[in-house]
């Protein structure tokens, strides 16, 4: 799906609470950053690390969002960014944005 920029805009869904995922490899195109955003409809918290410890990781490691809450992240693929829930079946939705 592209939006109206031509960037594309992708979804991740963590199946199960506890289990990090990735996203499928993406590279980010030149000049633009990776946008990480809880789904509106979630009812927990998304994690995003950059490893699957810190996804699990109680502490600081990692970035906690809760609903339509979003992170702007610098990283040349997506899939170098671990996504972890507090329930599960919640989405992140990975867009890019000029830098």
């Amino acid at each position: 799906m592209t939006n109206s920029n031509n960037s594309y805009v992708l979804h991740v869904t963590v199946p199960i609470a506890g289990t990090p995922v990735q996203p499928t490899a993406t590279a980010v195109p030149d000049g633009e950053i990776a946008c990480f955003r809880a789904h509106p409809d979630n009812t927990g918290l998304i994690y995003l690390a950059d490893s699957s410890a810190n996804a699990l990781s109680s502490s600081s490691a990692h970035i906690p969002l809760a609903a339509n809450q979003a992170e702007a992240i610098q990283v040349k693929d997506i899939s170098k960014v671990w996504c972890n829930a507090s329930v599960g079946g919640e989405k992140v939705i990975i867009s890019f944005a000029r830098n």
